[in-house]
């Protein structure tokens, strides 16, 4: 009787203090959050990188300019006449849908170049006769008839204060960027807490006007500064605006209206027709990738110029016009590796809303984790305290590793993004904590049987 009062009075303490040390990491995790954030953004990482390489839908292709395209039609960037070229081939390709990954906010350098050589009468001959550049351009896209273009944001740093960068502005030039068809407020006057723009850096009127719609391109890193999800909201002024991802698989898709609502907390969902695409509370969406780089159908911008590209592998596509080659700068970190073509996160992103299989992120999936974390705890608490030190290891091994096969299910089959790193600590801390605790208290109890043992004899 004495020894099962003992033994429930240890299993006691032993749940006691497992649920202390349970409580200990929350607040470490609740006071200090940066300690694991990137830590678990990297085990993410590492995640997306198990699952391999799969196969694109094959809908979104790459017109690159890359380091074979300069070195056959001279150094970036080129005449715009080339980028009317590559438009005209993308019409006579049957290409769906063009966007271009670039923006064309100033004047065509060549026709500035000709302009500075020219004297007074024979510039005035130019402007009466000459079709520029940009015009030429313009012309292409306005032909093609399904083209659209880029553009960049200033997003505000908070602080009220903030510069305009030179180059872009604060009013709106006709015609506007695309914005939301349908923009769904919680409450009529409220201004959700949504990234917000100061600025914009306009393309040219002469291209603007003759493109479908302008779509803004910016993607937000992480705290490491790996990008792991596309911004698919943004306000301008009083414009809610619309990314060139969507304005491109609206277009695709018969011109199926675009819809963000929008909640006191922030964003509370965006969709394309009837897709509903999951996005956090900031309007961000994580970009579920197919494999490294490289893993789309990239073309030469040259070889779609010169035809040399089988018709098949651009007709009724989504063509995306960037920049690959190691010189241009559009390369970044992201899951699948670092040195990443910028294009092709978006292409990603394309086909993920295309395919409907998304990643997805949010307060629940977040909370899943929190709840996880305890429930590991205290049940690791209790094997510590209930069963022998071998079982008790083996129930804790057990547990995490199976809780770390269940998140990585959960992330490949349904797309749901639930930390792993918070439990796994939780649990082999509280273990060890445990552990460490049990084998100390049964060396002293076995130290003063010992010595009563001594003694009686």
């Amino acid at each position: 009787m004495v020894q099962a009062r003992n033994r429930n009075s240890v299993a006691l303490r032993t749940l006691q203090i497992g649920a202390g040390i349970v409580a200990v990491l929350f607040f470490f995790n609740g006071r200090y959050p940066a300690l694991l954030r990137d830590a678990e953004l990297k085990a993410f990482d590492l995640r997306m990188y198990a699952q391999g390489t799969r196969k694109p839908s094959g809908r979104v292709v790459i017109a690159a300019i890359d380091d074979k395209s300069i070195a056959q039609l001279g150094r970036w960037p080129w005449p715009r006449t080339v980028l009317a070229r590559l438009t005209a081939a993308l019409k006579s390709y049957n290409a769906a849908v063009v966007g271009f990954d670039l923006v064309f906010s100033e004047r065509d350098y060549y026709d500035l170049q000709r302009e500075r050589g020219a004297d007074g009468a024979r510039m005035s001959a130019l402007r009466a006769t000459a079709v520029s550049n940009d015009e030429a351009f313009a012309d292409a896209i306005r032909a093609q008839g399904n083209t659209f273009i880029g553009y960049s944001l200033q997003v505000g740093s908070g602080d009220g204060n903030q510069e305009i960068t030179p180059g872009f502005v604060d009013k709106i030039d006709a015609p506007a960027p695309l914005v939301y068809d349908h923009v769904r407020l919680a409450e009529r006057g409220l201004l959700p807490p949504v990234p917000q723009a100061v600025a914009y850096l306009p393309n040219l009127g002469v291209i603007n006007r003759a493109a479908r719609g302008a779509g803004y391109f910016d993607t937000p890193t992480d705290a490491d500064a790996v990008f792991r999800s596309e911004m698919m909201v943004i306000r301008l002024g009083k414009l809610y605006c619309e990314p060139l991802i969507l304005a491109l698989v609206s277009a695709y898709t018969n011109r199926a209206p675009t819809t963000v609502a929008l909640a006191d907390f922030g964003v509370a969902g965006v969709g394309v027709g009837a897709v509903k695409i999951p996005v956090d509370e900031q309007g961000r969406m994580l970009v579920n990738f197919r494999g490294p780089a490289h893993t789309f159908p990239y073309y030469s911008v040259s070889d779609v110029i010169a035809h040399r590209v089988p018709a098949a592998a651009l007709a009724n596509k989504i063509v995306l016009v960037g920049a690959s080659a190691l010189g241009v700068g559009d390369r970044w970190s992201t899951p699948m590796g670092a040195d990443f073509p910028g294009v092709e996160i978006h292409a990603n992103a394309i086909d993920n809303i295309l395919q409907g299989d998304f990643i997805q992120r949010s307060d629940t999936t977040t909370g899943v984790a929190i709840v996880a974390a305890a429930i590991m705890g205290l049940t690791v608490s209790a094997a510590v305290a209930y069963l022998s030190a071998s079982w008790s290891l083996v129930a804790a091994a057990a547990m995490i590793c199976g809780y770390f096969v269940l998140a990585q299910y959960l992330l490949m089959a349904d797309g749901l993004l639930v930390g792993v790193l918070f439990p796994i600590i939780t649990a082999f801390v509280t273990y060890a904590g445990l552990a460490s605790y049990r084998f100390i208290r049964e060396e002293r109890e076995n130290r003063v049987l010992r010595h009563a043992i001594n003694e009686s004899r």
